[in-house]
């Protein structure tokens, strides 16, 4: 199967710490745009699209689960010789970072999990089987709507149209078979005992306007004082795009405090 699309930024900065990212479901590399302006004169970047989103292939697997998603980081990481990453994910881009980490902790300096469900209910199962089969059949324009609300409806302030227009045409352009495959594998997963056995710093990060995952992050902080935890006052389910400036200034400071205390 052809490699995944990917983007590095900074590569002129050879030495210097990597930054990878990576994507939530139905969005592209170019969520983190604003991330990019802010460290890329500072810092090795590497984005890539999750298969059958942006300019990757699709998979022609079934089901793309934590094992896959864990693999395929993996081996961007690889193609690129990064022998060790500083990894940021969103929604499931964290849970990729989780899976990888659990499999090569040494490959990664530390992780920064955004808005992120660590553990599966038989309510977001069944909510992902919908939105699967959704897909399938009437492909990713039905489900649109459905997912701005679902990540934005709760902002405050409310979302720019800009954003929302934005995101909605990723959204749109995500290879609907694709989609079904992450939304079907992801059904049944648990990382929270996962997290308590990762030897390296995590940082918990949710817009306080996704609630559950915000209240989850709070409640998985208060279990395991080791964790790092950050809210994003208003935003929701993609606060580095829906508040960049918070977002970034939040990611300077760890990843200062990280260098300065590996130094």
């Amino acid at each position: 199967m052809p490699g995944l699309h990917r983007i590095v930024d900074g590569a002129q900065h050879a030495g210097r710490p990597w930054l990878v990212f990576s994507n939530s479901l139905a969005t592209d590399i170019s969520l983190w745009e604003p991330q990019v302006r802010r460290f890329a004169g500072r810092y090795r970047i590497l984005r890539y699209d999750l298969r059958g989103h942006g300019g990757s292939p699709p998979t022609a697997q079934r089901r793309m689960d934590a094992a896959a998603l864990a693999a395929d980081l993996l081996e961007v990481m690889d193609s690129e010789g990064i022998a060790e990453a500083f990894h940021v994910g969103v929604s499931i881009g964290a849970l990729a970072g989780i899976a990888a980490a659990a499999r090569q902790p040494r490959r990664f300096r530390a992780l920064w999990l955004c808005n992120a469900n660590l553990a599966t209910t038989p309510a977001s199962a069944a909510s992902l089987a919908e939105r699967a089969a959704l897909a399938g059949s009437r492909g990713m324009g039905a489900l649109t709507a459905l997912t701005l609300d679902k990540w934005f409806g709760r902002s405050t302030p409310p979302a720019a149209p800009e954003l929302r227009g934005r995101i909605g045409g990723m959204i749109e352009r995500t290879d609907p078979a694709s989609f079904a495959a992450y939304a079907t594998g992801m059904q049944v997963y648990d990382f929270t005992s996962t997290l308590a056995s990762l030897p390296l710093p995590v940082t918990l990060v949710a817009g306080s306007a996704d609630a559950e995952i915000a209240r989850q992050f709070s409640a998985q902080a208060e279990l395991l004082p080791a964790l790092r935890l950050a809210l994003i006052d208003g935003a929701g389910h993609l606060p580095n795009a829906e508040a960049p400036e918070a977002f970034n200034a939040m990611l300077d400071r760890t990843l200062a405090n990280l260098l300065v205390n590996a130094g």
